[in-house]
């Protein structure tokens, strides 16, 4: 006998032996195309696709903080060149070019 989706108002059914509590369309993260092609692998992975959302869902979570990181250098980095101006507009002799 097949089983529902945990999710409310999800009437998809799952077979008994499927090892996750949800449908592969809400077990997947993001948006969009990458939700479609996250529930994909989900489905086509069946038995295994608690493996294969772990897997897509730390790909999605070390993106994100790469993104981060770039973006804290491209403060800092900007947030230096500011004080570097700053400085050579209020002490203009430690910044003179020999």
């Amino acid at each position: 006998m097949a089983r529902k989706c945990a999710s409310p108002g999800c009437g998809f059914n799952l077979p008994d032996r499927y090892p996750l509590a949800k449908c592969p369309w809400h077990m997947a993260p993001g948006r969009g195309p990458v939700k479609i092609a996250a529930a994909l692998t989900i489905a086509a992975a069946g038995f295994g696709g608690g493996f294969a959302y772990k897997r897509f869902r730390r790909y999605l979570d070390e993106r994100k903080l790469r993104k981060e990181r770039e973006e804290s250098r491209r403060r800092q980095a900007s947030g230096e060149n500011r004080l570097n101006r700053r400085l050579a507009r209020t002490c203009p002799e430690l910044f003179q070019l020999r």
